[in-house]
Formats: C-alpha cells, structure tokens, sequence
C-alpha cells in the first residue's frame, strides 16, 4: 500500500523498550496462547473491553505476544501456520 508511514514510535527498539517498563493506563499486554493449533486466549470478549477503554480515554496500546509480567510469548512458526 501506498501512503503508509511506519512509525517510528513503534519500532522494535521502542516495542521493546515500552515492554521492559511495563503495562500502564495507556498500554496493555495480552498473551497469546494457543491449542491445538486454535487460538485460546485472549478471549475476543477480553480485547474489546481493552479496546473500548482505550477508546473512551485517551488512547492507547494493546501489544499481543506479551504476558502480563512483560514476558514475550509468540508461537512458533509451526502455530503461526496453522493459524
């Protein structure tokens, strides 16, 4: 596509670096997890009462693959595949 910038609050160094210094108003973590090659968690329910918050504040952040202690849990390519 055209016309889309990438940007450069959300790079890598900086995804990382907002990981490290945790969740807060204005970001949220949620883990992935999946069964049998299906998607359990979060619960669609979950992300959209974060989404709906987010929207009736100031904004916000909800970064996938990351447990709440700030551990980075993605699925293996294998997963990623199936899904």
């Amino acid at each position: 596509m055209t016309g889309l910038r990438h940007d450069p609050r959300w790079s890598p160094e900086n995804v990382l670096a907002q990981i490290k210094l945790g969740e807060d108003s204005e970001v949220e973590f949620k883990q992935a997890r999946l069964d049998a090659y299906r998607v359990s968690a979060p619960q669609a329910e979950r992300v959209a009462n974060v989404l709906a918050a987010f929207a009736n504040a100031h904004g916000g952040t909800l970064i996938l693959g990351v447990s709440d202690p700030g551990e980075i849990r993605t699925p293996d390519r294998k997963q990623m595949d199936a899904l």
